[in-house]
C-alpha cells in the first residue's frame, strides 16, 4: 500500500515539473495582460486629468502624446515620447505636475522617466511620398479633403508663409482658423511685464489658440529671464 502511494506522489510530481513551464508561461501572460489593461486605463485617466491641469495650448504639444511605456512594480514609471525637445521640456517644466496627477489618480508617487520613442520605418515605406504616406494612413478621400483645405487656405486675405497657416482646427475642425496676434499671459510672479504677443492663429468657432512650440520655449525662456532680471518685483515681494 505504502509503495502505491509512493508510486502515485511520484506521478503527480513528475506531471507536475512537467506542467511546471506551463503554469508559468500561462501566468506571465495573465500578468502581462493585466499589466497592460492598467497601463491603458491610466493612460487614460492621466490625459483627463492632465487636460484640466495643464493650459490647451501645453497639453496638445506635449502631453496628449505621451505614451506609458512601462510601469514598474518599484513604483517607477517610463512615459515615452517623439522628440528630445518634448523630453527635455518634460524634465524640466512638467514632471512634478504630472507626479501630481498621477498621485491623484493612483495614491502612489510613481518615479518617473522619459525616452524617446524609436519608431522604425518598415521597408515597404520607404522611399514613398508624403502623399502616398498619408493616402496608407487616412485612405483617399481623407487625402483628397486635406488637399482641398490647403489650397483654400492658400487664397485667405491672411495667408502667410512665415506664419501656422492652420487648416482645419483639431477640436472642432472648423476650417478657418485666421492667422492672429495672441497675448499670452506669462508664468511668472514678476509684476512688470505681465504677457507678450506672438502670432499665432485662433479658430472662429471654438476659440481655440495655436502657436508654435518655438514661440512655447521663446515664453519660457523669457519667463526665466523675467525672475532674474526682477528678483524685487515679485507679486510676492509686496
Amino acid at each position: 500500500m505504502t509503495e502505491n502511494n509512493d508510486d502515485t506522489r511520484k506521478k503527480i510530481s513528475e506531471k507536475f515539473e512537467r506542467m511546471l513551464p506551463q503554469i508559468w508561461e500561462r501566468a506571465r501572460r495573465n500578468n502581462e495582460a493585466s499589466k497592460t489593461e492598467y497601463m491603458k486605463q491610466l493612460h487614460t485617466k492621466l490625459l483627463d486629468d492632465s487636460r484640466n491641469q495643464f493650459p490647451t495650448s501645453v497639453f496638445n504639444t506635449y502631453l496628449k502624446g505621451l505614451s506609458i511605456v512601462d510601469i514598474s512594480s518599484d513604483e517607477s514609471i517610463v512615459f515615452g515620447t517623439n522628440s528630445n525637445l518634448k523630453k527635455e521640456r518634460l524634465e524640466s517644466e512638467y514632471l512634478s505636475l504630472l507626479k501630481t496627477s498621477l498621485k491623484n489618480i493612483t495614491h502612489v508617487n510613481y518615479e518617473i522617466s522619459f525616452v524617446v520613442n524609436d519608431f522604425d520605418i518598415p521597408d515597404s515605406l520607404e522611399g514613398k511620398s508624403t502623399d502616398e504616406l498619408y493616402e496608407l494612413a487616412f485612405g483617399k478621400e481623407e487625402l483628397a479633403r486635406q488637399k482641398e483645405l490647403k489650397r483654400n487656405r492658400l487664397i485667405q486675405p491672411d495667408y502667410d508663409e512665415s506664419l501656422l497657416n492652420i487648416v482645419e482646427c483639431v477640436l472642432c475642425a472648423c476650417d478657418d482658423v485666421p492667422n492672429v496676434s495672441l497675448s499670452i499671459p506669462l508664468k511668472s510672479k514678476n509684476v512688470r511685464i505681465v504677457s507678450v504677443t506672438i502670432k499665432g492663429a485662433r479658430c472662429s468657432k471654438c476659440g481655440e489658440s495655436y502657436y508654435s512650440m518655438q514661440d512655447i520655449d521663446a515664453i519660457h525662456k523669457i519667463e526665466q529671464l523675467l525672475e532674474e532680471l526682477y528678483p524685487h518685483n515679485r507679486s510676492d515681494c509686496q
